[in-house]
């Protein structure tokens, strides 16, 4: 894992509502520390009672999230397009 750097917001959390399910969306190839950090917080909270996905939005992402969280901690990875990313963070920011 590279050094620690300012928080730039690489991490999101989406509920699907009538499901069990969390999923963290992960953006970018690189995984700082402090988003480590932060999944890992989000598993210890919601690992017991909800059935994690991870979201990402690059094949590098893929790989470093098979490597570095335990495949005991999450269901699935999905891999979706960047452009699907672009259009979810639109209609967040739109309210």
């Amino acid at each position: 894992m590279p050094k620690s750097k300012p928080d730039d917001g690489q991490v999101f959390i989406s509920e699907p509502k009538f499901t069990n399910t969390f999923e963290i969306h992960v953006t970018g190839d690189l995984l700082p520390r402090s988003a480590f950090f932060e999944i890992l917080e989000l598993l210890k909270i919601h690992m017991d009672s909800k059935t994690i996905v991870f979201a990402v939005y690059n094949t590098k992402m893929v790989l470093l999230i098979r490597e570095s969280v335990p495949s005991e901690f999450y269901d699935r990875i999905e891999l979706y397009s960047p452009k699907a990313f672009e259009a979810k963070e639109g209609l967040r920011r739109a309210g």
